[in-house]
């Protein structure tokens, strides 16, 4: 969902209504997946957060406040222009040990990214999901190079998890991140930023597809291990693009843009490996997070 957010004080109210609306959606998501029809659940209200369909565009008056839940604290988040949604881990165990910023794919935010945030919070990270942003040109970098600093001023460790086209931008990011998960990024063009060699990289991408050719993936992570940086490369056979792509049993295959340029490429969901690729995530972070930096 993209909106576009005009200043003033009337417009801000409404932003802020929305936001509060996307809380209360997610926080409900959240408890569906613990139900027999969470699946179905989840899906209907993906569709109403969608623009033109019902919650997303109510108007201001109806006000629903979210609640903590089993996931915890859930707030609206907005900095240098940028809005998502911060939540964190529940209570009950323990707090938050580091946040993951969650960049998405090209068409926007969508439900992909559910299952590696419910692992990630399982896993004592907190997860601040970006939802509108103005645009992955250099000065969107260093607009996530402020809100890095800033997230290091209430959090021990920062790192970053990007789908698609928001694992190249991942990639590129100039900022003091512990950790970054560049999921299915399109090798073949992939620019790194220089990071300090402590900072772990995860990088994951499917045997079978066609925007992150093996080789190509190998070669990047070579050329990371040969800058002294400490890589973690995961091929998964027979998995092509965006596995974790729901598909809510309606479509099996699915044209999506590449992330590297023009055209489409073939995302075929596969909610088994999403399941195992969301917890190596979440492992992944956990495991960067404790390590003494």
């Amino acid at each position: 969902m993209r909106d576009a957010y005009p200043f003033g004080r009337g417009a801000m109210a409404v932003w802020f209504d929305r936001q509060w609306r996307l809380v209360a959606m997610i926080c409900a998501a959240r408890e569906a997946k613990r139900t027999i029809a969470g699946a179905v659940i989840a899906a209907a209200l993906a569709i109403m957060l969608l623009p033109g369909h019902g919650l997303a565009d109510a108007g201001p008056g109806s006000r629903q406040e979210p609640s903590a839940g089993p996931t915890g604290e859930v707030v609206a988040f907005e900095r240098h222009g940028v809005q998502g949604i911060l939540t964190m881990p529940a209570a009950s165990i323990g707090p938050a040990m580091g946040i993951v910023l969650v960049l998405h794919d090209a068409l926007a935010p969508d439900p992909r990214s559910e299952p590696y945030v419910d692992q990630l919070l399982d896993a004592r990270i907190a997860v601040l999901d970006i939802r509108h942003e103005n645009g992955r040109s250099e000065a969107g970098i260093d607009v996530f190079a402020q809100i890095v600093e800033e997230l290091k001023s209430h959090h021990r460790a920062v790192g970053v998890l990007g789908f698609g086209t928001g694992a190249r931008f991942a990639a590129r990011l100039q900022a003091p991140l512990v950790a970054r998960a560049l999921l299915y990024p399109g090798c073949r063009t992939l620019a790194v930023a220089d990071v300090p060699p402590t900072a772990p990289v995860l990088l994951m991408h499917g045997a079978e597809d066609d925007a992150n050719p093996a080789l190509d993936c190998t070669a990047v992570a070579s050329r990371l291990s040969r800058a002294g940086m400490a890589v973690r490369h995961t091929v998964f056979a027979h998995a092509g693009y965006a596995w974790d792509q729901p598909s809510y049993g309606l479509e099996q295959r699915q044209l999506v843009p590449r992330p590297d340029g023009p055209g489409r490429v073939v995302a075929r969901p596969w909610p088994e490996l999403t399941a195992l690729a969301a917890t190596q995530v979440a492992s992944f972070f956990s495991a960067s997070f404790r390590t003494p930096r």
